[in-house]
């Protein structure tokens, strides 16, 4: 029913919300004040009705802010003819970023108004307290409307906020007294007074994009990796099959200019000739005539990449890579994850082995005989710290994801998945991504993993679906899925990572978006090891940021910066947070770089970060581990281990800066007492030489270790002087007994200093 058009002057200062369509971005004019703001989709110079509905139960206005803050007052327009009649009001929060308050979870409790006059009458309702606004959208209900009293709308038909797929984002939801929500096309007039904690206008991540001249527009298939592949200190990107070099103030398409003639399906670096020059790995391709053809890229000293066809099993629509020296030969391999095919059948996931000549074999055998799983990512980790890394790979449907251990002669034991004790959280739900990393300092790998689940598809609480996952308090002992961390639930969640935005030495959580529709969502760790949200602080709310995303300093000035898509487009934010805390980050060159861990030390703290080669939805982070250390000024030791045993102690290093460390066959080339060190042939059938450097007369020790830890052989004890040495070891143990073939850990001191090497006997 039409009663008139309200007058111009109602209100002085009201904003007007319009939405983009996907982004869902907010313009509210004009500001009040600073950071104070009024919300309201309600058009004033249109003519206004109410809804006569039997069956309407509840009436709702959906509101979206530019910042977080907090909701400090609600006005609404009332009419009808009672002068005594009374409604109810309800505040429902983010409501997982549902188009509608489907979970109807109250941010106080409800509060029941009066109308004091007939006709039309403006209302302000008090809040108890005011209501605490950390994402990107919030609801304001009203209820229980008794006889003679009914709630304005407008009738000016708004554009759809968002659309996805089924869903429609408006500014007005009506419940019916069946229980479903649904959207009208109109605006109530409800007004919503927010105190913004912050400048919308001043956020720490700025789009650069565009700035930087990273210019290919076109959707992203291919996924987001970064390596120096040629070796200047800069994070090089390829993305969608196209190599950006990094310039420094911007970045330079490379592609053809290096040889880099096709476009794949997904492209990850790897160093697969072990020469600790990044080579490119091109999986299938996006020429329909070629698409079952994948490529090894060489790199060479000159910047240019030598094309290998390879001769592998077709791959349709790989969704996660990921690298490792999975058969422990020193050369790396790589686990490809697939989804399903455009008939919605679930393709094979591959293991491919690095066959030392340029090429790889297919050896999916090790892990499965059944690998038709649907795939939507994958990580090499080490779960037990026993030096050997296991493979998680999330799977899709029925299919539970699995966790792979790494038996250590190169075959796999299933741990987790369809048939074991797996976690409910590993198989009743529709996790994509993952993320695993030590997020509480306790020396073990701990696993972020988001659900994509809509609320029609959960049954029981909403709290058996949070986020953050898990504590390995034991190896391999329990996965220990906890709710007390204070993460939102959000539905049709992407991936997520761990990172440490802020350099306070404690790991934060981004989760990305699998729709366009809804938001990503960054929470900070706080001393007491809950987890706050900031989405706002870093300009997030609304940014889908998904399916997955890279953390990676490409501008090297100690902050780490975003790359991520969002509607399919590759986006890259530089993170311009004031810096206030210390920080340290380390390059590593090599193939033992891969999986390699390592602890940093200051006092009793502990900081542990293991190097990921291939992560997620076909995300690849840069051979460069990063660490935040809050107000920390000095480091008292760094101890790195790599995979398959073999350590190193390095202490007196600087902070604020990125320090450089090159790995090869196991061995560290950087020291105090020695120069160099190197142990060949690598692997070796009858004998190994053990080569060092002293830079001055020293007492050295070598001894041999088997993978249990038990000491077999002593081949040096004694003083040596200044210069070059060599050992031999015949691969006996103390008695003089032939030891089998196998991975053995022979350990040097000199001095104080102690290096340790892996040396595999056996071709």
């Amino acid at each position: 029913m039409y009663l008139g058009s309200l007058a111009p002057d109602f209100r002085q200062c009201i904003s007007y919300i319009v939405c983009a369509v996907l982004l869902s971005t907010i313009v509210v004019v004009p500001l009040c004040a600073q950071r104070v703001d009024t919300l309201s989709a309600f058009n004033s110079e249109s003519s206004y009705r109410w809804y006569r509905i039997n069956r309407l139960d509840a009436q709702a206005a959906r509101f979206e802010v530019k910042a977080a803050g907090t909701l400090r007052e609600v006005r609404l327009l009332l009419a009808g003819d009672s002068n005594e009649g009374t409604a109810r009001l309800r505040i429902f929060g983010y409501e997982g970023g549902s188009p509608a308050p489907f979970l109807e979870r109250d941010q106080i409790e409800p509060i029941t108004f009066r109308k004091t006059q007939p006709g039309l009458q403006w209302i302000t309702v008090p809040l108890p307290r005011p209501v605490r606004l950390d994402h990107r959208q919030f609801f304001i209900s009203i209820d229980q409307l008794s006889t003679g009293v009914v709630l304005v709308t407008d009738s000016d038909i708004k554009p759809v906020c968002c659309e996805d797929q089924s869903e429609i984002w408006r500014y007005q939801c009506l419940k019916t007294n069946d229980g479903r929500w649904w959207t009208g096309q109109y605006g109530f007039a409800i007004e919503a007074v927010i105190n913004y904690d912050h400048d919308p206008a001043l956020t720490w991540l700025v789009d650069k994009t565009a700035e930087l001249r990273i210019l290919d527009t076109s959707a992203v298939v291919g996924g987001i990796a970064w390596a120096d592949y040629n070796m200047d200190s800069r994070l090089d990107l390829l993305v969608n099959g196209r190599l950006y070099e990094n310039l420094g103030e911007s970045f330079v398409e490379v592609s053809e200019s290096v040889g880099l003639q096709t476009l794949p399906m997904a492209g990850v670096f790897i160093d697969a000739n072990n020469d600790t020059r990044p080579d490119i790995l091109f999986i299938g391709s996006q020429d329909t005539s070629e698409s079952d053809i994948s490529r090894l890229f060489i790199g060479s000293n000159d910047g240019q990449f030598v094309e290998h066809r390879l001769n592998l099993s077709a791959v349709e629509n790989p969704t996660s890579l990921s690298i490792a020296d999975a058969d422990l030969d020193g050369y790396l391999d790589v686990f490809i994850g697939q989804g399903r095919d455009d008939a919605g059948v679930a393709l094979p996931n591959l293991l491919l082995l690095n066959d030392r000549e340029g090429g790889f074999i297919d050896r999916s055998g090790l892990l499965s005989k059944e690998r038709n799983k649907s795939s939507q990512g994958s990580q090499w980790v080490d779960l037990d710290g026993n030096g050997f890394l296991d493979l998680y790979v999330v799977n899709q449907g029925k299919n539970a994801s699995e966790l792979w251990r790494a038996n250590g002669d190169g075959a796999f034991s299933l741990l987790y998945g369809s048939g074991t004790d797996a976690p409910d959280q590993l198989v009743s739900l529709n996790t994509l991504g993952g993320s695993w990393e030590d997020a509480n300092a306790d020396g073990k790998p701990d696993l972020l993993a988001p659900q994509h689940v809509s609320l029609q598809a959960i049954s029981g609480e909403i709290e058996s679906v949070q986020t953050l996952g898990l504590t390995n308090e034991t190896p391999f002992d329990a996965l220990d899925f906890r709710t007390e961390y204070a993460i939102e639930f959000s539905e049709k969640q992407g991936s997520g990572q761990w990172v440490d935005v802020d350099n306070d030495g404690r790991l934060d959580i981004l989760l990305t978006s699998a729709s366009p529709c809804r938001a990503a969502n960054l929470y900070r760790q706080e001393p007491s090891g809950r987890f706050m949200p900031t989405s706002s602080e870093y300009g997030l709310l609304h940014i889908a940021a998904g399916p997955d995303a890279v953390w990676v300093d490409y501008d090297n000035d100690g902050k780490l910066d975003l790359a991520t898509l969002v509607n399919g487009r590759f986006r890259l934010f530089k993170n311009t947070r004031e810096e206030t805390s210390s920080w340290v980050a380390f390059d590593v060159e090599g193939q033992d770089a891969t999986g390699m861990k390592m602890e940093l030390y200051k006092g009793e703290k502990k900081i542990s970060r293991e190097v990921t080669s291939g992560r997620g939805l076909l995300m690849q982070d840069p051979l460069r581990l990063h660490f935040g250390l809050g107000d920390v000024n000095a480091i008292d030791s760094v101890i790195l281990h790599l995979p398959g045993g073999g350590e190193a102690r390095f202490t007196d290093l600087s902070l604020n800066q990125i320090n450089k460390l090159r790995l090869h066959e196991g061995i560290f080339t950087s020291g105090h007492l020695l120069s160099s060190i190197s142990a060949y042939p690598n692997p070796f059938s009858e004998e190994v030489t053990i080569e060092f450097s002293l830079k001055e007369k020293s007492e050295v020790a070598i001894e041999v270790f088997d993978l249990e830890g038990n000491v077999i052989a002593q081949p040096l004890q004694g003083t040596r002087d200044a210069g070059t040495h060599t050992i031999s070891w015949q691969a006996v143990d103390v008695r003089g007994d032939q030891l089998p073939q196998g991975i053995y850990i022979y350990r040097l001191q000199a001095g104080s200093d102690v290096y340790m090497g892996r040396v595999v006997h056996g071709r």
